[in-house]
């Protein structure tokens, strides 16, 4: 999964709030508060940083279905409504700031590299982005720690990441190069290719000792220094062609320890029944989808950015009716019945 969270361990430590704390609302309240008032090589810190609304239902506990098997809507669900009554307080205590709505992945990731971010939530926000600050001062690290329970203290219900990746290559039928195509696509795919193009890999960076790939020491120095420089040098940036089933299998053991401790207190689900469920073969019905989708998108900043808690509210019940009267309920019998039929191919 890439719902984790990350904090500054150098500003954490500023704050005199312990890392354990971060995994509860309050605690991390208590945290946010502090940093808003630091500073980092001149630059104001910024709390919070990388919002997304499921991911925080998800660490409440969110599920997507009752004890009975039935698929639940993410809009109705309990989590779902707290995580952006919790978003909307960050917003009215100014812990998360207006951009956050306007700001790009890019974007972010800058605001990260350039160490303004005290508390972010999401891999895809950090990536190599906390590497390359750490490379520029040994200090300001970044560091997972965990997920943040919600006021039930249910265990975070996480969407796994498809190991088999989320690109699909496509070839033109007529095209004149078949042979080549088919050549370089047979290349790009073998065992030794894959590993060279995954990210946090590269080419010549490692050896392969005991069916297991081994980052050399020699390199690992080369990040150490200079992170920046050594991705340009070994990265091939070709990680939409990666099968991740194949980095899997050379993958450390000592890293699939460090994973199963990562997640331990978390129960990471397969998300294949719910990505089957959210897609509307049915015309109709994926025009109900994207005018829902559409509308909801542009509610949900008026929600987190309601002026008091009881507006928040508000603005959340008047969303679902509004969506209702666009065929909510249409759409959410129509993933229901979409979300069975995916679990019974997967038996």
């Amino acid at each position: 999964t890439h719902n984790n969270n990350y904090v500054r361990s150098d500003l954490l430590a500023q704050t005199g709030v312990p890392m354990e704390d971060l995994r509860t609302k309050e605690g991390l309240l208590t945290a946010l508060r502090a940093a808003k008032g630091l500073t980092y090589k001149g630059q104001a810190v910024i709390p919070y940083a990388g919002w997304w609304t499921r991911n925080l239902a998800e660490q409440f506990g969110m599920k997507v279905e009752d004890e009975k098997g039935n698929y639940l809507s993410k809009y109705r669900q309990p989590e779902w409504l707290e995580a952006l009554q919790f978003g909307n307080q960050l917003y009215r205590e100014g812990l998360m700031l207006p951009e956050e709505f306007t700001e790009s992945l890019s974007q972010r990731r800058k605001q990260v590299q350039s160490g303004r971010i005290f508390f972010c939530t999401g891999y895809a926000n950090v990536q190599e982005a906390k590497d390359i600050l750490y490379s520029n001062d040994r200090n300001a690290q970044m560091v997972y720690v965990g997920q943040v329970r919600g006021d039930a203290g249910n265990m975070p219900n996480l969407k796994a990441v498809s190991s088999g990746g989320w690109t699909v290559t496509m070839v033109y039928a007529g095209t004149q190069h078949q042979k080549e195509i088919a050549r370089f696509i047979s290349y790009m795919t073998k065992d030794e290719t894959t590993l060279d193009a995954a990210p946090s890999i590269g080419t010549e960076t490692y050896d392969i000792v005991g069916n297991s790939y081994v980052m050399r020491d020699s390199v690992s120095k080369e990040f150490e220094e200079n992170y920046k420089q050594a991705a340009e040098k070994y990265y091939l940036n070709l990680e939409f062609f990666v099968d991740w089933t194949v980095v899997q299998k050379y993958q450390p053991t000592s890293e699939r320890e460090d994973f199963r401790k990562q997640y331990k207190g978390c129960k990471i689900y397969d998300s294949k029944a719910v990505d089957a469920a959210s897609v509307a073969s049915d015309n109709e019905m994926q025009l109900i989808k994207e005018t829902i989708e559409h509308y909801y998108s542009g509610a949900e900043i008026e929600i987190l950015t309601s002026d008091s808690a009881e507006h928040c509210i508000q603005k959340y019940q008047e969303a679902i009716r509004q969506m209702e009267q666009m065929g909510l309920k249409e759409l959410e019998a129509y993933e229901s019945r979409q979300y069975q039929a995916a679990k019974q191919k997967m038996g």
